[in-house]
């Protein structure tokens, strides 16, 4: 009898060592640096984003008839970033307008997140920013910035409606103007849309008028 028991005693005692073990395991790996991710979700509602990737080219026109077609040229990928030591990625969104034979872009529209700077309890930011370039002559005198919103608030002026060149727009982002002769001066954007309007490097106010 005494021979049965410590028979019985054999596979408790085996499984007693495998439950420490897989304990020390789990230990090993909860001090295993965390992967972090952010992602854009909340922000897409503000970027038409099945617009833009089943869509190739947007016509823009001047009030005197005068068109240029952007191609739209998306560039999605996965990023590694770092901040304050702690390592994550973005699944961030690129899109390029460009005019045929460009090298340059002219309107870059990108969707992203990333952790604030500087910023210790490392909160996550959303936003859409939108870079517009002059031709050919990409440089700091030749670049406008507009950041639409960011983290659900505003950065840039905001009207619920807007005219340009007589055609009316509504929850329309706008850009500061900065008129110089070198330099495009003004964008304009809504979610349902994109990019609807834009000053060119002559003050040449281009609207929406088609997605093809």
């Amino acid at each position: 009898m005494k021979k049965l028991s410590k028979i019985l005693l054999i596979p408790v005692a085996i499984i007693a060592i495998m439950a420490i073990v897989r304990c020390n395991k789990d230990d090993d790996a909860s001090q295993e640096p965390q992967q972090y991710h952010l992602t854009i979700d909340n922000i897409l509602e503000k970027f038409p984003q099945d617009l833009y990737e089943n869509s190739s080219k947007i016509v823009f026109k001047n009030e005197s008839g005068g068109t240029r077609v952007l191609s739209i040229l998306p560039e999605h990928a996965l990023q590694s970033r770092t901040h304050m030591g702690r390592d994550y990625t973005v699944d961030a969104l690129n899109y390029r307008l460009v005019e045929e034979n460009d090298d340059s872009y002219i309107i870059q529209v990108t969707v992203d997140a990333q952790y604030g700077a500087f910023d210790p309890n490392f909160k996550p930011l959303e936003f859409i920013l939108i870079i517009m370039s002059g031709l050919k002559n990409a440089g700091t005198n030749n670049i406008t910035l507009m950041t639409v919103e960011v983290d659900g608030v505003a950065f840039d002026n905001y009207s619920e409606t807007f005219d340009l060149n007589g055609k009316e727009f509504t929850d329309v982002y706008y850009s500061r103007i900065y008129p110089t002769s070198t330099a495009f001066s003004s964008i304009y954007f809504n979610p349902e849309f994109g990019v609807i309007g834009f000053q060119d490097e002559n003050d040449v106010l281009y609207v929406f008028d088609s997605i093809e």
